[in-house]
C-alpha cells in the first residue's frame, strides 16, 4: 500500500481559459499546490493532455491482459481506462486488501473531489443534469506501469470527460494541501437548490463508491450479483437510470454555458479515443465478490440515504454532506490502518497527543534557542492531572534525540524522601547515555571527553566518581581510571554546596551546543528545595558553557502559595536564567472528537454525538476522556457489535449517566469492582510509589499473606492498570492510577498497612542475614520506608527498636557515601528516635556513632543548630571514647560547624578541650597567664634556627610515622591554630611555632605537615624583615611541594589561603596568585569547604583590583558574589567588603560618585582594614587625596607603630596610596615643598623593602613614589627618570591601571614645567590605559586634558 497519496484538482488561476487547445486536444488544468510534506512533488502549470488510447475491458484471461497492458503502457507512457473497465481490472488483479484498496480509495476520493468542483461550478445544473454528468462512462482512470509497486501498477489520475476536469495523483504525499479553486468556482450565496444538488451529488457519489468497491456488479437494489458480467453490466443501476432519461453517457455532449456566459467556457467531451478490444478469452467468471470494508459500507449507506423511496432528494433529512463524505474518504486514504479495516474490539491505549500543537511549538522553540545560543533555559508546564503534560514533553524528547542530544527523564513521587537521589541519578544516567552516543561509542570520543573531565577536576575527580559512579565507564582504560584514584578513591567531606559545584563543573564538560541536554523532571509539586537546588546551580552557572533545557511539569492545583517551587522559579529569575511557563487546560471539542475516533477506530463523523456528550462531562481533560470511555465499556453503555463490526452506544443513556468530579473517583469505582486479590495487590503496589521492584514482589510472595501477589499484579497488567518496565518491574501506567489504588487503603489503618509490609520484609531479611550494601541497600531503604510509618507507636519491642535503629544508621552511612545528604539526615534522625531512653549508659558506643552521624548529616544539610546540639552531646561523653582520634573527629566537626555559624564564644570555649587533648597526647602548652612576649619570641627564634640548619631535601625526606601516635597531635594543632586565628590572634604565633617544632622534631609526614610549614612561613613574614621573609618564602614553597608530591589535595584550599594570602603575594607575580586563588575556590567547593571558598573569593576580588583586571569583569564577579545572600561562611565582614569593593569599582567606572569619609563603625582595626583599603584606592585614583589620607590615618600608617596584625601585603598597598595622597594633598593646598617631610622616609623605605622581595609586584610603586617625592622637591631631572622607570615597570608587570596612573602623574609633572608636547604624549598614553582598564571617568578626565593641551599647543 502506498505510504502517502494525494489527489490534486484540475484548476488554474488563469480565469476564462478555454478547455480545448488549438489543435483540439483536451487541456489538463493543474494549479501548483503548496505541499506540506517535506520532499514531495509540486503540481506543474497548465499542460495540454496528450491524446491517449482508451482501454475497454471485456472477457479474457487477466494474466495475459496485464502483460499486454504493460506493453501498451511502455509505448504510450500512460494507459487510460473507463471506470467500468478499471473496476473490472482491479477485481481480477488483486483482492480488496493492500494496494488494491488503496487504489480504489484514491479513485473514489478523486471522483468525490471532481463532484465537489462540479458543485462549485458557476453553471446551474438540475438534478437530472447532475445524474447525466455522473455516469460511470463519464469517468476515466489513468494508470502507469511501475515496478516499485506490489503488482506493477499505480493510479496517476482520474478524469471527468464532460465537463472536462482532471485530478492528478501526487505520489508519496499524504496530507498535502488540495486546492479548492477552479475555473468553475465562484463565490455565490447558498440556495435551497444548492442544498438539493448536494444531496443528489451525495447519492451519486454513493452509487459510484459502491460500484468501485463491489467489483462493478450492482443490481437495482444494491446487492451483489453473481450473474454473467455482461448481464450485470446491463443491469447496472446507474446506467439504467441514465438510459431511462434517454441519454447515452458515452455520447453525452453539453455546449450549454452557465448563467455567466461571459466566462466563455464550453463544456464538451474530449475527442473520441481509439477503442482497444481485448480478445474474448479474458474472463471474470469464478472470481468471488468480496464484501466491502465496514467504513465504506457505512459511508455508502449514508450517501444512498439522501434519496428517499419516491426518488426525491431532500436536503432537510441529509445524513451526510458531500464535503463530509470526501473528508471520510480522505481519512480512510491517509489512515487506513486506523479506520479502514474495522474497529478494534478492545479499547487501545492512545499515546498520541491531541490539541497541543501551539504548546509544542513553544517548547520546541525553547529547545532550538538552547542549541543555537548555548545558554541554558527552564521550561515549565502546569495543569491538572491528565492534561497531557508528559506527552507534550515527548515532542522535545524526540527533538533532542534527533539533534543527537542527551535526554534524561525522572519523576518525583508523593511522600518520597529520596528526591535528591533521584536528581543525582538523572545526572548519572547522562554518563550512560553519553556512552551510547556516536561521540561516546568510539574510543577517541571517550578519550576526549575523559581528558576534558580530568582537566576540569584534576586530582579531585574521585569526588565526581563517588557522586556519579558511571563516570568510571568514560575512562578510556582501567589504568586511566585507577591512576586518578577513581576505583579506590577516598570519600571526601562533601556537603550540599560542594555537591552542587561538582555537578555544575561536570555539566560544563558534558553539555555543549553540539551535545545539548534535555532534562525532564515530572511532578515538581512533590520536589524539595535540596533536589531543586542542584538543578538551580547547574542552570544558573554563568561561567560555564552548559547547554541544558530543563523541563519541569507540575500540577498547578497542588501548588500552594509558599511552595518551594515558587522559590525555585524566583531563584532562576534572580540569576537571569531564561524561563517560560505554559498552562495546559482541557483540549477542544474537535480534539476530543479525534481522540474518541482514534480510540474506537471509527471515522470522526460517526462519533460526533458521543464526543459532544463526553466533552461536556470531562471538560476536555484527555485522561478523563479515556477513563470515562473505559468506564462506559465496563458498564456496557459502549459495546462492540460483532454484527456491525463497529462500536455501538445509546446516546441518551450516556447523556443521562452521572459524572464524578475527577478521574480518581472513576478509577476507584473500577478498582472497587475488581476481585479481592487484585485489590490487595494494587494496595500493596501503591505503598511503594509508582514503581515496585520485582525483588520486593518476590520476597512478599514468599509470605503467607501475599503468596498470590505476582499473579494478581499480572492481572492488573492485563487490565491496563500496571505496566512492566524493561527490568520486569511493575509500574503504574499513570500516577492517578496509583493514587486511586492508594486511596483504597483506609486512612485510619494506612500506617499500619505500611508497617506490616515493612516488618514482613524485615523478617525475610533477618532470616537471610542480608547485609546493607549494594543492591541490598536499596531494599533496606525500601523496607525502612515502610516501617517508619509505624514508628514509634507500632514498634514497641526494645530489641527490634535497637536493631532497626542500627539499620537506619547503616543506610544513613551508605547514603552519606553517595552524597544523598537529605535522605541520610532523615534516616539518622529516625535512628536517634529509636534509641532507648538509657542509650548513653546501655549502648554508649552505638549512641555516639548515631549522634555523630546525625550531626554530620545535619551540618551537610545546613541545619547548624541541630548539628551543634548533636555534636555537643557527643563531646559531653568524650571520656567514653576509646581513642583520642574519636575526640578529635568530634572537635573538628564542631570546629567546622562553629566556623560556618561564626559564633566567637563557641570558638573560644572549644580551645581549652583541644589544649587538654594535646596534653593527654604528650604536648603540654603554656597557659595564657604563663605566656609573655619574650617566651613567644624565644620559641620563635628556636624554630627559625631549626629550619635554617635543615636543607630542603632533608625537610622533604621526613618519614611516614605511625598515624596513631603523631597524626592526632598534628590534627589537634591544626584545629587549635584555626581557632586562635579567629578569636585569639595574639596566641596564634605561639601555637604555630610549637606546631612547626613538633613537626620538624619528630619528622612527621602526614596531610597536616604542609599546613604546619606554611603556617610558620606566615609567622615569619609578619614583619618587613627581609631575612625572615625570605626564610618564610622558602619554607612556604617547601610546604606546597610536599602537599602536591604526597597528594594531600584535600588540604589545598586551607594551605593556599595561608600561603597565597600572606606569603606568595609578597614574592610571586600577582597574576599567578590570582590563578591559585581561583584554583583554591574550585577545589574548596569540590571538597565541601565552602567557608574557605568564601574567603578565597574575597581575596580574589582584592587581588584582581590590584592587578588591574578590567573593572567591568570585576563588577560582574562582585554582583555574583553579592547575589549569594545565604553563602555559607559569607560573614557580615565579607559581605561588607564585597559591597565596598563594588561601590569603589562603580565609582572608578563612573557609574556612581565615591562616598565621603567613612562613617561606618568597626569593632577593631582588622575588621576596618579591608573596608578602608578599597576607599583609599578609589580616592587616590580620583584625586580625593584628603579622604585617602583620612582613611590611612585611621590605620595609624603615618607612625612606626603600625599594628603587626595587619596583613603585610595590604600594608604595602596602603602605604603606597598613602604616600601618593600625601604628596597630592600638598600640591592641592600649595604647601611649600620640603626636602624632608615627616613620615616620607618611613613609607618610602617600607615600599622599597617590598620591592626588594618582589620587583615584579612593587618596583613600579617604589619608582612612582620616588618620582612624586622628587618632583615635589623640584629635583626634576631625577624625577623624570623615575617616572620613566615607573611607567616601564608597570608595563612589564602588566599593571595597566598603574601604568595609566604613572603616565597621568608624569604628564602633570611635565605640564607644570611647561613641556606641553611631552605632557600631551603622556596624557594620551594614560587615556589609552584607562580605557583598557575600563575606567570611563578617568578616560574622560584624560580626554579633557588632551583636548586642552592640544588647543594650547596650537595657539
Amino acid at each position: 500500500m502506498r505510504d502517502r497519496t494525494e489527489v490534486a484538482t484540475s484548476s488554474s488561476e488563469e480565469h476564462k481559459s478555454r478547455l480545448n487547445s488549438a489543435d483540439g486536444e483536451r487541456v489538463m488544468l493543474c494549479q501548483p499546490t503548496a505541499i506540506a510534506a517535506a520532499g514531495t512533488a509540486v503540481l506543474t502549470d497548465c499542460q495540454p493532455a496528450r491524446t491517449r488510447e482508451r482501454v475497454t475491458l471485456s472477457r479474457g484471461d487477466i494474466n495475459n491482459f496485464v502483460d499486454w497492458a504493460r506493453e501498451e503502457s511502455e509505448e504510450t507512457n500512460e494507459t487510460v481506462f473507463d471506470l467500468s473497465s478499471w473496476v473490472a481490472l482491479e477485481s481480477l488483479k488483486t483482492p480488496q486488501k493492500g494496494v488494491g484498496l488503496s487504489r480504489k480509495l484514491t479513485v473514489a476520493f478523486a471522483i468525490g473531489k471532481l463532484l465537489q468542483h462540479l458543485k462549485g461550478s458557476v453553471m446551474s445544473y438540475s438534478q437530472a443534469e447532475i445524474l447525466r454528468l455522473c455516469s460511470v462512462d463519464n469517468f476515466e482512470v489513468k494508470m502507469v506501469a511501475n515496478g516499485a509497486c506490489d503488482d506493477g501498477w499505480e493510479v496517476v489520475g482520474v478524469d471527468m470527460v464532460s465537463p472536462s476536469m482532471s485530478m492528478q495523483v501526487m505520489l508519496n504525499c499524504m496530507d498535502a494541501v488540495v486546492t479548492r479553486h477552479s475555473p468553475f468556482c465562484c463565490a455565490k450565496k447558498t440556495t435551497q437548490g444548492d442544498r438539493d444538488n448536494d444531496s443528489a451529488l451525495c447519492y451519486v457519489l454513493g452509487l459510484l463508491v459502491r460500484f468501485i468497491f463491489s467489483d462493478g456488479s450492482l443490481d437495482s437494489s444494491g446487492s451483489n450479483s453473481q450473474e454473467n458480467p455482461q448481464e450485470t453490466q446491463n443491469q447496472n443501476y446507474m446506467n439504467d437510470f441514465l438510459r431511462s432519461l434517454s441519454i447515452s453517457p458515452s455520447r453525452m455532449n453539453m455546449n450549454t454555458n452557465g448563467p455567466d456566459s461571459s466566462d466563455g467556457f464550453e463544456y464538451e467531451p474530449s475527442r473520441p479515443t481509439k477503442s482497444i478490444r481485448v480478445p474474448s478469452q479474458f474472463s471474470r467468471e469464478g472470481i468471488p465478490s468480496l464484501d466491502m470494508p465496514v467504513p465504506i459500507t457505512a459511508l455508502v449507506r449514508d450517501l444512498l440515504a439522501c434519496r428517499d423511496a419516491n426518488d426525491i432528494f431532500q436536503s432537510d433529512t441529509l445524513h451526510i454532506t458531500l464535503d463530509a463524505a470526501i473528508d471520510d474518504l480522505h481519512m480512510l486514504l491517509i489512515r487506513p490502518d486506523q479506520f479502514l479495516f474495522g474497529a478494534s474490539q478492545q479499547l487501545p491505549t492512545v499515546t498520541k497527543m491531541y490539541g497541543r500543537s501551539s504548546e509544542s511549538s513553544v517548547l520546541l522553540d525553547a529547545f532550538r534557542r538552547v542549541t543555537t545560543s548555548g545558554q541554558s533555559e527552564a521550561f515549565f508546564t502546569k495543569g491538572f492531572s491528565g492534561s497531557g503534560k508528559t506527552r507534550l514533553v515527548q515532542c522535545a524528547v524526540d527533538a533532542a534525540v534527533a539533534a543527537r542530544g542527551l535526554v534524561v527523564e525522572k519523576k518525583f513521587e508523593a511522600n518520597s524522601t529520596n528526591q535528591l537521589y533521584l536528581v543525582l541519578s538523572a545526572f548519572n544516567d547522562l554518563c550512560e547515555q553519553q556512552l551510547a552516543t556516536k561521540f561516546g561509542s568510539t574510543k577517541g570520543g571517550t578519550s576526549k571527553l575523559w581528558h576534558k573531565i580530568v582537566m576540569e577536576f584534576g586530582s579531585s575527580i574521585h569526588m565526581l566518581a563517588n557522586i556519579l559512579p558511571s563516570i568510571i565507564r568514560l575512562a578510556p582504560s582501567p589504568t586511566a581510571a585507577y591512576s586518578f584514584s577513581i576505583v579506590q578513591g577516598t570519600k571526601g567531606d562533601v556537603n550540599f554546596f560542594s555537591l552542587c559545584d561538582i555537578i555544575k563543573h561536570f555539566m560544563r564538560v558534558l553539555s555543549t551546543s553540539s551535545i545539548p541536554v534535555l532534562m525532564v523532571l515530572d511532578d515538581l509539586q512533590w520536589g524539595d528545595s535540596v533536589s531543586l537546588g542542584v538543578v538551580h546551580t547547574v542552570l544558573s552557572d554563568r561561567k560555564g558553557a552548559s547547554c541544558i533545557l530543563f523541563v519541569g511539569c507540575y500540577r498547578s492545583n497542588e501548588i500552594h502559595e509558599n511552595h518551594v517551587l515558587h522559590g525555585f522559579q524566583n531563584w532562576l529569575s534572580s540569576y537571569h536564567v531564561p524561563s517560560s511557563t505554559i498552562r495546559l487546560d482541557g483540549i477542544s471539542q474537535e480534539n476530543v472528537l479525534s481522540l474518541i475516533s482514534d480510540s474506537l477506530g471509527m471515522l470522526p463523523r460517526l462519533c460526533q454525538s458521543l464526543s459532544r456528550v463526553i466533552y461536556r462531562k470531562t471538560e476536555g481533560n484527555p485522561l478523563f476522556v479515556q477513563t470515562f470511555l473505559r468506564s462506559l465499556v465496563d458498564k456496557q453503555m459502549l459495546m462492540y457489535s460483532p454484527r456491525e463490526r463497529s462500536w455501538v452506544w445509546d446516546i441518551d443513556e450516556i447523556r443521562d449517566e452521572g459524572i464524578t468530579p475527577n478521574v480518581l473517583d472513576l478509577l476507584g469505582a473500577k478498582m472497587a469492582a475488581c476481585s479481592s486479590g487484585l485489590k490487595v495487590a494494587l494496595k500493596v503496589a501503591s505503598c511503594f510509589g509508582l514503581r515496585v521492584d520485582k525483588t520486593i514482589v518476590k520476597i512478599l510472595s514468599g509470605t503467607s499473606q501475599y503468596y498470590s501477589l505476582p499473579a494478581d499484579l499480572n492481572k492488573a497488567v492485563d487490565y491496563g492498570m500496571i505496566d512492566l518496565d524493561s527490568g520486569s518491574n511493575y509500574k503504574f501506567v499513570h500516577d492517578q492510577v496509583r493514587e486511586a489504588a492508594y486511596d483504597m487503603i483506609d486512612p485510619d489503618t494506612r500506617d499500619e498497612f505500611h508497617f506490616n509490609i515493612g516488618m514482613l520484609l524485615y523478617s525475610s531479611f533477618k532470616k537471610q542475614s542480608v547485609e546493607v550494601e549494594g543492591k541490598n541497600g536499596i531494599l533496606f531503604y525500601t523496607m525502612l520506608e515502610q516501617i517508619h510509618h509505624g514508628v514509634p507507636d507500632l514498634l514497641q519491642d526494645e530489641e527490634q527498636r535497637v536493631m532497626i535503629a542500627e539499620m537506619n544508621y547503616d543506610v544513613a552511612s551508605q547514603m552519606m557515601e553517595s552524597y544523598n545528604y537529605t535522605d541520610a539526615y532523615q534516616f539518622a534522625e529516625r535512628a536517634v528516635a529509636l534509641l532507648p531512653k538509657d542509650c548513653w549508659s546501655q549502648s554508649c558506643d552505638m549512641t555516639i556513632n548515631i549522634y555523630f552521624l546525625l550531626s554530620k548529616t545535619a551540618y551537610s544539610n545546613g541545619k547548624t543548630d541541630i548539628a551543634m546540639s548533636a555534636i555537643s552531646k557527643v563531646i559531653k561523653h568524650t571520656n567514653s571514647m576509646k581513642t583520642p582520634q574519636l575526640k578529635l573527629d568530634a572537635y573538628k566537626l564542631k570546629h567546622d560547624i562553629i566556623l560556618d555559624s561564626l559564633v566567637p564564644g563557641e570558638m573560644a570555649a572549644l580551645m581549652n578541650p583541644i589544649i587538654d587533648t594535646l596534653a593527654s597526647l604528650g604536648e603540654v602548652l603554656k597557659s595564657t597567664d604563663e605566656l609573655c612576649e619574650s617566651t613567644v619570641f624565644a620559641e620563635f627564634r628556636l624554630a627559625s634556627e631549626m629550619f635554617e640548619i635543615e636543607s630542603d631535601d632533608a625537610l622533604s625526606r621526613a618519614y611516614r610515622v605511625d598515624s596513631c601516635v603523631h597524626t592526632p597531635v598534628m590534627e589537634a594543632y591544626y584545629i587549635l591554630v584555626n581557632l586562635a586565628y579567629s578569636v585569639k590572634p595574639k596566641l596564634c604565633p605561639y601555637f604555630v611555632t610549637r606546631w612547626a617544632m613538633y613537626t620538624l622534631r619528630n619528622k612527621v609526614m602526614c596531610k597536616y605537615t604542609p599546613a604546619a610549614y606554611v603556617s610558620f612561613a606566615v609567622v615569619l613574614c609578619k614583619d618587613m624583615n627581609c631575612h625572615e621573609m625570605n626564610l618564610g618564602h622558602r619554607i612556604g614553597k617547601l610546604g606546597l611541594k610536599i602537599m602536591h608530591e604526597e597528594g594531600y589535595e584535600s588540604m589545598l584550599p586551607t594551605i593556599y589561603l595561608s600561603y597565597y594570602g600572606y606569603v606568595g603575594c609578597l614574592f610571586e607575580p600577582l597574576q599567578a596568585v590570582i590563578d591559585m586563588h581561583q584554583r583554591a575556590i574550585d577545589t574548596s567547593f569540590n571538597l565541601g569547604n565552602s567557608s574557605i571558598a568564601a574567603l578565597h573569593e574575597g581575596l580574589l576580588v582584592v587581588r584582581k583590583r590590584h592587578a588591574g583586571t578590567n573593572l567591568l569583569q570585576i563588577k560582574e564577579m562582585l554582583e555574583r558574589g553579592m547575589n549569594i545572600q545565604d553563602h555559607p561562611g559569607s560573614s557580615a565582614v565579607l559581605q561588607l567588603t564585597l559591597r565596598e569593593h563594588y561601590e569603589g569599582v562603580c565609582a572608578l567606572i563612573g557609574e556612581v560618585e565615591v562616598g565621603g569619609s567613612s562613617d561606618t563603625k568597626f569593632d577593631n582595626k582588622q575588621t576596618m582594614c579591608p573596608y578602608n583599603m578599597s576607599r583609599m584606592m578609589t580616592c587616590c585614583y580620583l584625586g580625593h587625596y584628603e579622604r585617602a589620607v583620612y582613611m590611612a590615618k585611621q590605620w595609624d600608617l603615618s607612625r612606626n607603630d603600625t599594628p603587626k596584625t595587619l596583613v603585610q601585603f595590604r600594608r604595602i598597598y596602603a602605604t603606597f596610596y598613602y604616600g601618593l595622597s600625601c604628596i597630592g594633598l600638598r600640591r592641592q593646598k600649595n604647601t611649600k615643598p620640603r626636602q624632608n617631610v615627616a613620615g616620607d622616609k618611613l613609607w618610602l623605605d617600607f615600599v622599597s623593602d617590598a620591592a626588594r622581595c618582589s620587583r615584579y609586584n612593587f618596583e613600579n610603586k617604589r619608582a612612582l613614589l620616588m618620582a612624586e617625592k622628587l618632583s615635589c622637591s623640584c629635583d626634576n631631572a631625577r624625577a623624570e627618570k623615575m617616572y620613566d622607570t615607573a611607567i616601564e615597570a608597570s608595563k612589564s608587570s602588566h599593571f595597566v591601571h598603574e601604568e595609566a596612573l604613572s603616565c597621568e602623574l608624569a604628564g602633570a609633572h611635565y605640564e607644570r614645567l611647561g613641556k606641553f608636547t611631552k605632557s600631551l604624549e603622556l596624557y594620551k598614553q594614560a587615556e589609552s590605559c584607562y580605557e583598557i582598564w575600563g575606567s570611563i571617568v578617568k578616560t574622560s578626565q584624560m580626554k579633557e586634558k588632551v583636548d586642552r593641551l592640544e588647543k594650547l599647543i596650537v595657539y
